[in-house]
């Protein structure tokens, strides 16, 4: 949620609207995130391949602080369509590897210990709603740019726990 806020602010921009900032990105990554999360069935739920995917988008995160804000002002000047193409397209690009994480998980997840699954979907729910408000509080006090820095970080973070813990096994139930 972090990161959703810091683009909507940022393609705010180049959209012209907040409405429509808002709706093109949120619509716009749930549908490329449920390609990645569909796309992730393909995929054997390993620490080895987890941690690469996390790594990733935690790099692309960083990468965007810096090159959305010169994306925005390079394309102010065109024309609708290619603002809202070019602008959606970045969206789907960045969206699909965002879904792959967390049904990886999920499903390592299940084959450790199927009994905490429940609680995984618990605490990602939780934290979803609580990062609307952290974000606002964040970017008022630091920036919306600083929103995708954090972002970058919690992934950062979520590749370290699974390196230390991907080699624990618990027994399943």
């Amino acid at each position: 949620m972090l990161f959703e806020v810091a683009l909507i602010q940022r393609l705010t921009l180049l959209w012209g609207h907040p409405m429509v900032s808002a709706i093109l990105v949120m619509t716009t990554l749930l549908c490329g995130m449920g390609i990645g999360s569909a796309w992730s069935r393909r995929m054997d739920a390993t620490p080895g391949k987890l941690v690469p995917w996390l790594l990733g988008i935690a790099g692309m995160q960083f990468m965007l602080y810096y090159g959305l804000p010169w994306m925005v002002t390079s394309l102010t000047g065109a024309i609708p369509l290619y603002r809202y193409g070019v602008g959606g397209g970045l969206l789907v690009l960045m969206a699909i590897p965002m879904g792959v994480p967390f049904p990886l998980c999920l499903r390592l997840l299940s084959s450790r210990s199927s009994s905490q699954v429940p609680w995984a979907c618990g605490i990602d729910s939780s934290l979803a709603v609580l990062t609307g408000p952290v974000a606002a509080l964040v970017a008022f006090r630091s920036g919306f740019s600083s929103l995708s820095l954090l972002s970058g970080a919690a992934y950062l973070l979520a590749a370290f726990g699974v390196a230390t813990v991907g080699g624990v096994k618990s027994k399943k139930g």
